[in-house]
């Protein structure tokens, strides 16, 4: 597989011209033409997995300076992509005592759940768990709801 023969329906220059729809589209065009043709789609998938490595290497090593040229302007487009400043705050309420006292109210509980947690987790019928403060509880094992999924790691 060549993905940069035309045959692919990709050419990476007009790639940058293509809309959110076009490429949607694209993607499901190549994959069923990949299926179709007997395509290694554990090869192709390779590819892609590190081509999402070098994508978020290159958006990360280019945010301060993104971030510095789109603050020239406040909303920048190009390539049918628009760019503008998003604020991402981080609030801190250390500073609060009310917020604190809540907070040593809760870390104890989520100490007990965590516990409750790890034997729900080893037992296979119901089990009593007694806490600390000597109150039983009745633990039942998780209701386990896991999908499928595939796991890439580049090395």
């Amino acid at each position: 597989m060549d993905l940069t023969k035309q045959e692919s329906g990709i050419n990476l220059v007009s790639f940058l011209t293509l809309t959110k729809k076009e490429i949607e589209s694209l993607a499901t065009t190549n994959v069923n033409l990949w299926e179709e043709e007997g395509e290694d789609i554990l090869s192709i998938q390779s590819l892609f997995v590190k081509l999402e490595l070098y994508s978020s290497e290159v958006k990360e090593q280019l945010a301060k300076k993104l971030i510095e040229e789109v603050a020239r302007d406040k909303k920048k487009s190009i390539n049918g992509v628009v760019f503008s400043l998003s604020n991402t705050s981080k609030y801190d309420y250390s500073n609060s005592p009310a917020w604190i006292e809540i907070k040593k109210q809760i870390e104890p509980l989520m100490e007990k759940l965590k516990a409750i947690e790890a034997i729900a987790k080893a037992t296979k019928t119901r089990s009593e768990w007694t806490d600390d403060d000597g109150a039983c509880y009745l633990v039942y094992p998780p209701v386990n709801t896991a999908s499928e999924t595939t796991k890439a790691t580049i090395k």
